[in-house]
């Protein structure tokens, strides 16, 4: 059986049993996997192949959206979740995000980047009391993820969960 979403505005659905794990704002609808552990590339593997990509926060909207959506969540990987945020291999490079940007907005946690991985997560509250901040950590880590798809509704493209 096929479901097809026509979001046109922001909507949770976390309570409709249809859509679990769903956020829909401004034509991306955002996929959270809390229960698929596994490491960044593998993360981002499956997004591709969903025909999304690893979340992208690029802006203060999507970040807030997101960090509020993931309180309602939780997960065995320490309730974090991979984001399409990363850096080169040499200490000191940028943080980009898989698009290309550069990260320009950085929600790090306390004492982050510590130069301990390459790839970065979001977390639900960590350090307690924060909510949504970044930690940099190794890409061969098993967490959860977050995928963003685009849809379009003014050319009647629309996600088609299956």
């Amino acid at each position: 059986m096929a479901f097809v979403l026509r979001p046109t505005f922001l909507v949770s659905v976390y309570n409709v049993p249809f859509f679990p794990n769903i956020a829909v704002q401004d034509e991306v609808m955002y996929n959270f996997y809390n229960e698929n552990i596994t490491t960044w590339t593998d993360s981002e593997k499956q997004c591709r192949k969903n025909g999304g990509q690893l979340v992208t926060l690029e802006t203060e909207r999507k970040w807030k959206l997101v960090k509020e959506e993931i309180q309602n969540l939780s997960n065995s990987a320490h309730n974090e979740w991979f984001i399409g945020l990363k850096t080169g291999y040499r200490k000191g490079e940028n943080w980009q995000w898989i698009t290309g940007q550069q990260l320009t907005n950085p929600h790090w946690q306390n004492h982050e980047p510590s130069g301990d991985g390459q790839c970065a997560v979001i977390a639900k509250e960590y350090p307690p009391g924060t909510y949504g901040k970044y930690n940099d950590l190794s890409c061969l880590a098993s967490k959860a993820f977050i995928c963003e798809f685009e849809v379009n509704t003014t050319t009647g493209n629309n996600i088609v969960l299956k």
